[in-house]
């Protein structure tokens, strides 16, 4: 008994989370004078006995009080949570909510971080280029002066070919040149390039967790509608998925409660 008394008192804080407030004021402007009101004691012993009544006519022919009472006791407990649900739901959508906004934040924020990685890095890679052509330029003048200083000390300077000798010699010396200056324009691409598709593969691996985490949110808000309010069984059950595996033994035991609640209102 003691079980059954902290489950009614459970099924009765669960039922009053799930009701609202009205005025008369505002009953009065949807064109409403008269309402019934209904205990929750007696809500929740509607619950109950809808609960026994379900039980009875989906398990045929089981016996003794013991066996009875433990059965409507987890139905009970199964009935809670059934109630306390959309509030459940609702918290988890809310947390992928919470989730999804702070992603859509590191997107942007990552997205920023590339383009302007991509700006500084492409100044950063023409200064560089530019600043590499003028020293290109004044290490070849260099070396041409050094050249000629050298083939006047040998008294070769003037000489038609000796001049050709130091042609071939600074042709030779640029092929080089320009090949080791390559070597190092290349590497220095590829780490330009390195930096920018470590931030795409970022960026990318950050969308698709947005993606990811969208969906979560759509199946949330799916599964169990919670964006359409508490179910009402007047027209039909809303609020309840049809694709849910107990969808029938939850419309069943709502509408078990709604049978019983038309009967309670015919007697008084």
């Amino acid at each position: 008994m003691g079980n059954v008394g902290k489950l009614s008192q459970k099924l009765q804080e669960a039922v009053r989370k799930l009701s609202y407030k009205t005025t008369v004021d505002e009953l009065k402007k949807k064109g409403i004078q008269r309402v019934n009101v209904v205990g929750l004691d007696r809500i929740v012993a509607l619950i109950e006995a809808a609960v026994h009544r379900t039980l009875k006519q989906r398990i045929a022919g089981f016996e003794g009080i013991e066996r009875r009472g433990e059965i409507a006791t987890r139905t009970r407990e199964e009935f809670l949570k059934l109630l306390n649900s959309k509030e459940t739901l609702e918290r988890a959508r809310d947390e992928v909510i919470e989730e999804k906004e702070e992603l859509q934040d590191e997107v942007l924020r990552l997205r920023e971080e590339l383009r302007s990685t991509q700006t500084q890095l492409s100044s950063q890679e023409a200064k560089i280029a530019t600043e590499e052509r003028m020293r290109h330029a004044e290490a070849d003048q260099e070396l041409q002066a050094e050249i000629d200083e050298l083939m006047f000390k040998l008294g070769l300077a003037g000489n038609a070919k000796s001049e050709e000798l130091v042609r071939h010699v600074l042709e030779l010396t640029q092929v080089r040149l320009d090949a080791e200056r390559e070597r190092v324009a290349e590497a220095r691409r590829k780490e330009y390039q390195s930096e920018v598709e470590l931030l795409n593969r970022r960026l990318s691996k950050l969308n698709g967790t947005l993606q990811e985490t969208e969906k979560q949110l759509m199946a949330v808000m799916r599964a169990k509608n919670i964006d359409d309010g508490i179910a009402s069984i007047y027209k039909d059950v809303q609020g309840l998925d049809n694709a849910d595996n107990h969808y029938e033994t939850k419309k069943e035991l709502m509408s078990s409660i709604f049978e019983a609640n038309l009967r309670l209102q015919g007697k008084r």
